[in-house]
Formats: C-alpha cells, sequence, structure tokens
C-alpha cells in the first residue's frame, strides 16, 4: 500500500487555497467528588489500558472541584476492561481509586459519585 503523489499542486477554481473539513464524535466525561477531610486535591487521569504510560487525559482537581472534560471517541475502547478513569489523592499515602468503564454510548457519560477519602 502506498501513497499517491502529485507532481503539480491541485487547485480548486484555479485558487492555491484547500479547505478541508475533518468531524469526529466527542465525548462528555463528568465525574462528581465527594471530598472528605484529608487531601486538597488529586490528580485524574484517562487511560487505555493497552497503553498506561500515555494517558489520554491527565489534570490535578483541587478540594470542591468537580471532573469535566470533552474527548474524541475514538480514544475510547468498546471493551469495559480497556478505559480507566483514576483518581490519584495527593499526599498522605492515599490509595488511588480506579473506575473501569465502556466507550461511551451518548455523547456524556457520568460517573457515580467518587469519594475522595
Amino acid at each position: 500500500m502506498g501513497t499517491k503523489s502529485f507532481p503539480e499542486p491541485i487547485l480548486l477554481d484555479t485558487n492555491p487555497v484547500v479547505a478541508l473539513r475533518y468531524t469526529y464524535s466527542e465525548v462528555e466525561l463528568l465525574a462528581p467528588f465527594k471530598w472528605q477531610i484529608g487531601p486538597h486535591a488529586a490528580d485524574i487521569l484517562v487511560l487505555h489500558r493497552n497503553n498506561p504510560a500515555s494517558p489520554i487525559f491527565h489534570s490535578t482537581v483541587f478540594a470542591g472541584d468537580s471532573f469535566h472534560v470533552i474527548l474524541p471517541y475514538n480514544a475510547f475502547s468498546e471493551d469495559s476492561l480497556e478505559n480507566l478513569l483514576t483518581v490519584q489523592p495527593l499526599g498522605g499515602g492515599y490509595n488511588p481509586i480506579h473506575h473501569f468503564f465502556n466507550a461511551p454510548i451518548d455523547s456524556i457519560y457520568e460517573f457515580p459519585m467518587i469519594s475522595i477519602p
């Protein structure tokens, strides 16, 4: 399988400008947090199980915050054990909280309430 090469630029109506449109489906991920007495921040990671070293999304949230992000649909796997939301409370040696999930069917996917110790 190879790529085609064109010796001359392709002009549309003799103008050297080409407009391309790329569309993809987006998924909105939401996660409400219940902050307990303890950590004041947590790292949030959205991972694909086959590539845990390269998160799809990584951010830090602070006490009182919730999690809200919009990502392309094709970043997720159809397998329920392939997509992972990890919440790692910062400081104090807290254990991470893991939520495996399917590729979202709708454009909005809301996780259950996550209690951060």
